[in-house]
């Protein structure tokens, strides 16, 4: 089952799984749309979902991308999916946390 929409606060955004010669996947603020390159291996998908989430959360925050710079972003926050791919437990505690 793929991923429709991820909801954020009172926000929704739509998800569309797309091929695109320029990104894997990409953030639209304007129309509240994710599009996703449908063929990413598992763990590449989960870095690039936390990547955009995080996309998602500054823009709705009104935090200014800019200021942090896309390269540290994507650095910083695709790190989760290595954490959680490494810490069973952890990601364990988390799933019954969120339930």
């Amino acid at each position: 089952m793929k991923l429709k929409e991820i909801r954020y606060k009172r926000h929704k955004i739509r998800v569309f799984w797309e091929y695109s010669k320029e990104h894997l996947a990409i953030f639209d603020p304007n129309e509240s749309t994710l599009t996703i390159s449908p063929k990413l291996s598992q763990f590449t998908l989960a870095k690039i979902l936390f990547h955009e989430i995080w996309h998602i959360i500054c823009h709705y925050k009104k935090k200014n991308i800019n200021k942090i710079g896309e390269e540290k972003t994507a650095l910083l926050c695709e790190e989760f999916a290595v954490i959680l791919k490494d810490n069973l437990q952890l990601k364990k505690i988390l799933d019954r946390c969120l339930k």
